[in-house]
């Protein structure tokens, strides 16, 4: 863990405490998983500058509960969440792990690319003025109106940007 993280011998002392910690307190079914939560989280920068042991312990949680409950990849997951808040979409790991339970309960087991489509158009989300929830509930929409996954309807949001940004005949036919 330490090695992974480039943690400082005393970081690596705390990360593996708080790795017990996930176990002992049956987050995870052994402490390898444990650990791979601590870094995921900490490789993906959602845990605060300064964060104190508890709200590592929080996050990483969060993390782990929401990648185990809807059968997701642990980083993909880690990454998804940081990218919502890189981006200004969701304030904090708590947010941003909230909406997607919510929308991962929303639209079921096709939505499983929802972490990827994160990752992908976080920014593009950020351009439409869209937060994580709007951004979420805009994709529930699109699937339940019969899109196969996450990714086709972002697909359609960051294609309407460009054209909107072009300012082409599609995009002023389409608003007139």
């Amino acid at each position: 863990l330490g090695a992974q993280l480039g943690a400082t011998p005393a970081e690596a002392q705390k990360y593996g405490k708080l790795a017990g910690q996930l176990y002992a307190d049956a987050v995870t079914e052994d402490f390898q998983g444990a650990a791979d939560a601590i870094s995921a989280t900490m490789r993906a920068g959602i845990a605060p500058p300064g964060a104190t042991e508890a709200q590592l312990k929080r996050i990483a949680t969060g993390v782990s509960d929401l990648s185990s409950t809807f059968e997701l990849d642990l980083g993909q997951t880690a990454n998804g969440v940081g990218q919502a808040i890189k981006t200004g979409l969701a304030k904090d790991g708590r947010e941003a792990i909230d909406v997607f339970t919510a929308g991962l309960q929303k639209m079921g087991p096709r939505a499983d690319d929802l972490m990827d489509t994160f990752n992908e158009y976080s920014v593009q989300f950020q351009r439409l003025g869209l937060d994580a929830k709007t951004a979420t509930g805009l994709l529930s929409q699109g699937m339940k109106a019969g899109a196969r996954d996450t990714d086709v309807v972002a697909d359609a949001l960051k294609e309407f940007t460009l054209e909107g940004v072009m300012g082409s005949d599609k995009i002023v036919g389409g608003f007139k």
